[in-house]
């Protein structure tokens, strides 16, 4: 199951069925990591308008997903009176105000010089993926209703294709 995990977490991150069912809405996995975030950070600095940054890591053993915010937020509070000392300290700062309420995130850990590596809980994905297997992929349904044209342009397969077949028929 630890080798699979990566694996896990890639599918239910891309996946639309992969998602927090709250109040009558859908949102996939990083935009909750992200609201979260959100929050941690205002309740952190309530002075400052700034938004998380979040992003999926390169390497595995920094977790599921990363913020990145603790940077710029240091770059923006620099210089004022009792501000932070390094972008660290705003990193912690960051996951010292963290409530997750879902059960979404396992653990956090501040590395690097501010970053936050965000690890799912496997018992969350666990209830995902069982949800996935025994409701099967449903899509969400559109939020507007939109006419899509198409044109069906007649090039011969059996030809090699061309600039000449970009051209509207």
């Amino acid at each position: 199951v630890p080798r699979l995990l990566p694996r896990l977490t890639c599918f239910l991150t891309t996946s639309v069925v992969a998602s927090l069912h709250t109040a009558a809405t859908m949102q996939n996995i990083a935009t909750a990591v992200r609201d979260i975030f959100d929050v941690s950070i205002r309740r952190a600095f309530p002075e400052q308008e700034a938004r998380a940054i979040v992003a999926i890591p390169k390497d595995v053993k920094f977790g599921n997903y990363q913020c990145n915010s603790a940077m710029a937020m240091f770059q923006a509070l620099k210089g004022q009176p009792g501000a932070v000392k390094n972008p660290r300290e705003v990193a912690q700062r960051i996951v010292n105000n963290l409530q997750d309420t879902s059960g979404l995130i396992d653990k956090t850990e501040v590395s690097g010089p501010g970053f936050v590596s965000v690890f799912l809980s496997p018992a969350f994905m666990a209830e995902k993926i069982h949800a996935i297997a025994v409701g099967g992929v449903t899509v969400p349904l559109p939020l507007r209703k939109r006419k899509v044209v198409v044109d069906f342009s007649a090039p011969n397969i059996a030809k090699e294709m061309h600039v000449g077949h970009l051209r509207s028929t």
